[in-house]
């Protein structure tokens, strides 16, 4: 009677082994499916993301500069933000200009631009996040052959769609809008136009 007893025992024992060890075996699969379901539902634009982004656009009508119209500008752009939450990020922006005066071949005004931006994003359930973006600090102009330099300032707003490849990876399509005004001779500039991008997150 004993024996059966002792032998129950053991059974039961080693059972509750078995079952223990299954049970930690059948979490561990859960949790390493829980954190890759999470990695694979990680947005692009998210809170505490690092975003780093360029940009180059062209516009293709009359501006009025000093001496003169183009009719050719092209943009580059650079941006360095961090997102607060996510729907808001915060950083710097780089933006150069080139004006290419109708009767010249290459730009031969320049406008540097720098200054602290702000983004506002719109999250959808789609891998499309609509965003408004503003920016404004110090600009400088650079003009003709001589070099006729001028310090000013600038303000701009940008109006966009990202598109999400993963949550490393976008590419954007923006309208932007920008403003400068310089000191002395050199009247105030209006320019905007249509740019791509590609937004990189870390």
């Amino acid at each position: 009677m004993k024996s059966n007893t002792k032998s129950t025992y053991y059974s039961i024992f080693i059972a509750s082994i078995i079952c223990f060890l299954c049970l930690q075996n059948s979490y561990a699969q859960t949790e390493e499916q829980i954190t890759e379901s999470q990695e694979n539902n990680q947005r692009l634009i998210r809170k505490g993301a690092t975003y780093v982004g360029a940009s180059v656009g062209l516009e293709i009508q009359k501006t009025k500069l000093p001496g003169g119209e183009s009719e050719f500008n092209f943009k580059l752009g650079g941006k360095a933000q961090y997102a607060f939450s996510d729907y808001f990020a915060f950083g710097f922006n780089i933006n150069v200009e080139g004006y290419r005066y109708s009767l010249d071949y290459i730009p031969s005004m320049w406008i540097y631009a720098l200054g602290p931006s702000a983004s506002f994003f719109i999250p959808t359930s789609t891998k499309f996040t609509p965003y408004i973006s503003a920016s404004g600090g110090f600009a400088q102009i650079l003009i003709g052959k001589d070099t006729l330099t001028e310090d000013g300032g600038f303000y701009s707003g940008e109006l966009g769609v990202i598109y999400e490849i993963n949550h490393f990876f976008g590419v954007g399509l923006a309208y932007g809008y920008q403003k400068y005004t310089f000191s002395n001779d050199v009247p105030s500039l209006k320019a905007g136009g249509f740019a791509l991008g590609l937004l990189f997150s870390f």
